[in-house]
């Protein structure tokens, strides 16, 4: 599999500190029509992972699936279109993520909140027949459902079916003979966002995870970048997955994981 590499820098954040999938450009365009057709929504949603700035679009997803819903194979055709443009690439993720918000936020998020949690359960499913074909891929399905996790509530609380399958992906994933570093860096920086949301739903499932991860620290098969990942988890884990601590801590483990990888390309050079 081509590496992905660290999912540091794989967000950037504006001025303000929000967390953006990549470079927002300001747009004085005029906001387009809704899509009418599975295949406008294709060319629209092609053009959102392209770069453009979600903020100019806020109408046209209520408008779009109001449409689409009115037929149940239209509906059908757009959620999966949804879904299968937000997990082709992980940098795509969080801005699929705040699509599906707004689709959930109208008339018909429920409905299309039965369809996503439907989605979730089949891949949950596959998700040994996914890895082995694409780790990429279930990785960018992982982050998905970490993302929504961590941003959409069900009677004012974290969905707790969707946090059993989360939890359960994670040990799947660290119990991997072949595991990659990329899938412990996937998990770690999914835990940044979803953390808290976890540890409401299933505070003993999260302390069998922080021992997991701490066994992986002192394994003499951990390289450093791996060990670098899981101690800033286990620390953010320790200050309550607050935001101003994992803003700290990720200024002092920038360097400190940059130095790692160093390290462990130093380790895997050619022997003397």
């Amino acid at each position: 599999m081509a590496s992905k590499g660290s999912g540091r820098g794989r967000v950037l954040r504006d001025q303000d500190g929000e967390r953006r999938p990549g470079k927002s450009q300001a747009s004085s365009r005029p906001e387009p029509k809704a899509p009418q057709t599975v295949e406008g929504l294709a060319k629209y949603l092609k053009s959102l992972a392209s770069g453009d700035n979600l903020k100019n679009y806020g109408g046209v997803f209520a408008d779009m699936f109001w449409e689409f819903s009115s037929n149940e194979e239209r509906f059908t055709e757009a959620v999966a279109l949804i879904i299968d443009t937000t997990v082709a690439d992980r940098d795509y993720v969080h801005l699929g993520v705040l699509v599906c918000q707004l689709i959930l936020e109208k008339k018909q998020g429920p409905k299309f909140r039965m369809a996503l949690m439907k989605w979730f359960e089949n891949q949950f499913r596959s998700k040994a027949d996914i890895r082995a074909v694409s780790i990429e891929k279930w990785l960018s399905v992982f982050a998905f459902m970490c993302e929504i996790h961590s941003c959409v509530l069900l009677s004012g609380q974290p969905i707790s079916v969707l946090g059993a399958a989360i939890f359960t992906s994670i040990e799947f994933l660290l119990k991997q003979p072949d595991r990659e570093d990329d899938e412990v860096d996937c998990i770690c920086s999914s835990l940044k966002l979803c953390g808290k949301t976890l540890e409401v739903t299933n505070q003993d499932k999260m302390d069998a995870l922080m021992d997991t991860l701490r066994g992986i620290v002192i394994s003499k098969q951990s390289s450093c970048r791996v060990r670098c990942l899981v101690l800033e988890i286990l620390e953010l884990r320790a200050m309550g997955w607050s935001d101003s601590s994992q803003k700290t801590l990720e200024k002092f483990y920038v360097d400190g994981l940059m130095d790692a990888v160093a390290q462990d390309e130093i380790a895997s050079g050619p022997q003397p």
